[in-house]
């Protein structure tokens, strides 16, 4: 072969390139190869950076979910902290401002709900004016209150949904007392401005032309059928009649001012008290005295009459309140006597209990007429300012100056439910005739709706002391309870032995524990004769502790999750179960702040609504179905 001649390739083509074409072909490949290359690489990166991200995400979204769960966990403690103080306010807020942090499908969320509901029976629904309330009254029924505030008004509200109705009873100077009639139609207010009103609460506008004094009106009282009022002024008082505003009689005269009047429930009697140390009996159609004064040695100051009109109690800043005859003018028994001023006395209609309320930090139920003590002393952190019993005498409640109205037995003297608080102190009590509803007044400018009911077990009690439903361990056998120590719990799983949740009760010594069949609730049962509930998987406690009301021997929960609690007594009762509050977070948030009467502010602060805001977020309340932070079964929603 010669060597000019081209190379054949194997497959009968040559291996040399045609001129002009030598490096056509590698070139392209070797760009195509560069580009894919180019291609991968980047893909690659991409993925790698993807993926990265995607892992950091996850770090991050982990990372944040412990600084939630950590910051959950703190709002919770401080929460618990502040309601055990009494503090119910506060704590409700910090309790939502948990809820807040967390996700709707945070594990959290159902018992901060839980907890949200359980506590707020504990803070009666609001009625809010912008300044001091200092009267109030409640209707016999328990349909409507009226309060009477020092921001100029007073308000006519229903019981049933915590709403006003109408508007406010607008008045020139401070309102300073307020007296509603037997079926709560017509109700007269006293104010600084020298007049008294007469008002329609179902119309919330006034009947009439004011009735004027040439002072400050300070005290007013209406008969049980409202046909008549009367109206005190300094040393002065004056009978009234509602259907044409004329004056009845002469002025009823005392010689120093007078510090309060009555009127019998028939309108025919009035009685009046005053700072010149006597209580003094008149004849409502004439103005003229009956009988000689009923004397003290200081000032009277407070005075009740029965429904009979057979017995009138007074109240005296001498240390004593004192039983009297009506019909014959002469003192029954021997006085009731306090370490301090008497402040403010109640009558049961039937005449057999009166219940006196005094600065020594004490309210005492006495039997008539032999002026006994009946129970145990109703014992406050400061005075007893105010003082009201139901009908038949079985239910007292009580106005302190420690910031709290508290409910009592009216037999036995037991406490019902723990102290109900305000953020300042309370100065006016009123029950409906059933004793289902009571009112409180605050120089905090709130009034708060109570059930005493909600603190009371439900139903009929069982006998025994229900022991055999008590139960150490769920019912699958994986989770038990075991006692550590007089004030501490420890709930674990049984196949670990890890501890899941250990409750601690500060100042109390358990003597009784049990676990739900399921294994999520915890009851206890302590030396001070409460029963609380508690969740296992955070060891919150889901709602304020129950009052047992004698010696508790026994605490166990149901299948259906009813905590039962049983007595020295061999009887066992139900306490109410304990749902979740609403999971709609906009209604969930309004319902705290309409019940605590306060807001949130930019920088983490808590701020006291004004009414016109606080009634704004009623009304919105009432279109997103009402109250969502406690059971529709304790709470009326709007």
């Amino acid at each position: 072969m010669k060597a000019s001649e081209p190379l054949t390739s194997l497959d009968g083509g040559t291996s040399d390139p045609q001129p002009g074409q030598a490096d056509s072909q590698p070139k392209s490949q070797r760009k195509s190869g560069r580009l894919h290359l180019w291609r991968w690489t980047l893909s690659l990166l991409l993925v790698a950076t993807a993926g990265f991200c995607f892992i950091r995400l996850r770090q991050r979204e982990g990372e944040l979910g412990q600084v939630r769960q950590a910051l959950t966990s703190a709002y919770v403690q401080t929460a618990v902290e502040l309601l055990e103080k009494q503090n119910r306010t506060e704590g409700l807020l910090k309790l939502f401002q948990a809820y807040q942090v967390t996700n709707d499908g945070d594990p959290a969320t159902v018992p901060i709900r839980r907890m949200l509901a359980g506590w707020s029976r504990t803070l009666g629904p609001p009625l809010l004016h912008d300044d001091s309330i200092v009267a109030l009254a409640v209707s016999r029924d328990g349909r409507l209150a009226v309060t009477a505030s020092h921001d100029n008004t007073a308000r006519c509200w229903n019981l049933e949904n915590g709403q006003p109705i109408g508007q406010a009873w607008e008045h020139e100077e401070d309102v300073v007392d307020v007296a509603l009639s037997a079926d709560g139609l017509l109700a007269v207010t006293a104010c600084d401005d020298n007049l008294a009103r007469l008002w329609n609460t179902a119309t919330a506008t006034r009947q009439g032309k004011p009735f004027k004094h040439k002072g400050d009106v300070t005290a007013v009282a209406i008969s049980a059928d409202g046909s008549r009022v009367v109206t005190v002024s300094g040393q002065v008082a004056q009978i009234w009649r509602t259907a044409d505003h004329q004056p009845v009689g002469a002025p009823l005269e005392h010689r120093q001012a007078i510090r309060d009047v009555e009127i019998s429930s028939s309108g025919t009697l009035v009685l009046t008290a005053g700072a010149d140390h006597n209580a003094q009996l008149w004849n409502a159609t004439t103005g003229k005295p009956l009988g000689n004064p009923w004397q003290h040695t200081d000032e009277v100051v407070a005075i009740a009459l029965s429904e009979d009109e057979k017995i009138a109690v007074t109240g005296s800043l001498d240390h004593t309140a004192r039983i009297w005859d009506v019909a014959t003018g002469t003192p029954l028994g021997a006085p009731l006597i306090h370490d301090q001023d008497v402040l403010d006395v109640a009558l049961a209609h039937n005449g057999k209990t009166v219940v006196t309320g005094s600065r020594d930090g004490s309210a005492q139920v006495w039997r008539i007429p032999t002026g006994e003590p009946q129970g145990t002393p109703l014992v406050h952190g400061g005075a007893v300012l105010a003082v009201a019993m139901s009908d038949n005498g079985n239910l007292i409640v009580t106005a302190g100056e420690d910031d709290t109205c508290r409910c009592w037995d009216g037999v036995t003297g037991a406490p019902i439910g723990f102290p109900r608080p305000h953020d300042h102190a309370v100065v006016a009590v009123a029950i409906c005739g059933n004793g289902a509803v009571a009112v409180s007044g605050s120089l905090d400018g709130t009034a708060r709706i109570w059930r005493p009911e909600l603190d009371q077990p439900v139903g009929t009690p069982r006998k025994g002391d229900g022991n055999e439903l008590r139960l150490k361990s769920s019912k699958d056998g994986q989770i038990t309870i075991v006692q550590t120590a007089e004030n501490q719990l420890q709930v674990r799983e049984v196949s670990t032995g890890r501890i899941l949740a250990a409750p601690q009760l500060s100042n109390r010594y358990l003597i009784s524990h049990a676990i739900s069949s399921d294994g999520k609730t915890v009851i206890t049962g302590c030396d001070d004769n409460t029963v609380q509930i508690w969740d296992v998987a955070t060891g919150w406690p889901l709602a304020a502790p129950w009052q047992h009301q004698v010696p508790l021997v026994c605490v166990a929960i149901t299948a259906e999750n009813q905590a039962i609690s049983g007595g020295s007594d061999e009887q066992s009762w139900q306490w109410p179960q304990v749902a979740a509050a609403t999971d709609q977070r906009q209604r969930l948030r309004l319902s705290v702040e309409v019940r605590t009467g306060r807001t949130w502010q930019q920088d983490g602060t808590t701020r006291r609504l004004a009414q016109h805001e606080w009634l704004a977020r009623m009304s919105q309340l009432q279109q997103l179905g009402g109250l969502g932070d406690a059971p529709s079964n304790q709470i009326p929603s709007p």
